[in-house]
């Protein structure tokens, strides 16, 4: 699991290298930022894989995904947000 998001992490880079070159320069500064909230606060709307997903894969009642298919999901919405912002900026 860990090489899944491993590999969207560095897609992720390199999308924000191709948009903001500079941004890359302030990333020391924006992870001492996201250092300093306070416990538990989200930095990004993305880290919550129920909410990204629309649903949970850790229902009681086992109606929600499996971790797998949760995961799978959870990449490709993150990748398809990556691209969609790709494709705004090259207009």
């Amino acid at each position: 699991m860990s090489e899944r998001y491993g590999k969207l992490y560095q897609k992720m880079v390199d999308m924000l290298e191709k948009l903001d070159p500079e941004e890359l320069d302030r990333r020391s500064d924006r992870r001492a930022a996201i250092d300093e909230l306070p416990a538990g606060t989200l930095a990004s709307m993305w880290v919550d894989i129920d909410a990204t997903n629309g649903v949970s894969f850790s229902s009681s009642d086992r109606s929600g995904l499996g971790i797998d298919e949760a995961v799978a999901r959870h990449i490709r919405a993150i990748e398809a947000w990556g691209e969609s912002r790709y494709a705004a900026s090259r207009n």
